[in-house]
């Protein structure tokens, strides 16, 4: 590479390339990825040329997380740190990857799911949704998510147009699911739940 393609390809140029390249992902998702250079990599190295960035300065981005106890962050920054590397690498505007040697910097923390409730702890939740008094949106989603085992994302994203009442169906466009396919749900119609 040549010192003057590598001076005018700074870090923060190659990022917002790949960013650009993340078209077909949800708005919130790129958002986080942008959010997450800013408050983490750019301070650092955005302004240097990309084939120029050190390891000891990638650990610097990384300790960011690390200090504030953001672990997850942390993996996915350097996923993103690494593929922004790989793209330059594909581009000939660098020769390397320093983030390579932080691929198990971080060790993700165990998933802890929450306890599904028993027959009986079902059985007094819709004893109670059936005679809660707050709102009728709020009281509806959760129907919604009962019936559907939908995501509490699919259910906050659903507009009127995703529903076709008269066939019992709700369609979850391809843009509001996670794997980007669109999804059906059949819809309850027997009487109201409320009955």
């Amino acid at each position: 590479l040549s010192s003057s393609s590598a001076a005018s390809d700074v870090y923060k140029r190659q990022a917002e390339e790949f960013i650009a390249s993340k078209q077909g992902k949800s708005q919130t998702y790129i958002n986080g990825i942008r959010r997450d250079f800013k408050t983490y990599v750019y301070p650092t190295i955005g302004n240097l040329p990309i084939n120029t960035i050190t390891p000891q300065q990638v650990m610097t981005c990384l300790d960011k997380c690390k200090s504030k106890g953001v672990i997850v962050t942390g993996i996915n920054v350097r996923q993103r740190m690494s593929s922004v590397f790989m793209l330059a690498i594909r581009t000939l505007r660098a020769e390397r990857d320093p983030t390579l040697a932080f691929k198990e910097y971080f060790q993700r923390p165990p998933i802890q799911h929450a306890e599904a409730l028993s027959k009986v702890e079902i059985g007094e939740f819709v004893r109670r949704l059936k005679t809660y008094n707050g709102s009728r949106t709020v009281v509806i989603a959760i129907w919604l998510l009962l019936y559907t085992a939908s995501r509490t994302i699919e259910i906050r994203r659903a507009e009127w147009a995703d529903f076709q009442l008269d066939e019992g169906l709700w369609t979850i466009p391809a843009n509001k699911m996670k794997k980007r396919r669109p999804h059906t749900c059949l819809l309850y119609t027997s009487p109201s739940p409320r009955d």
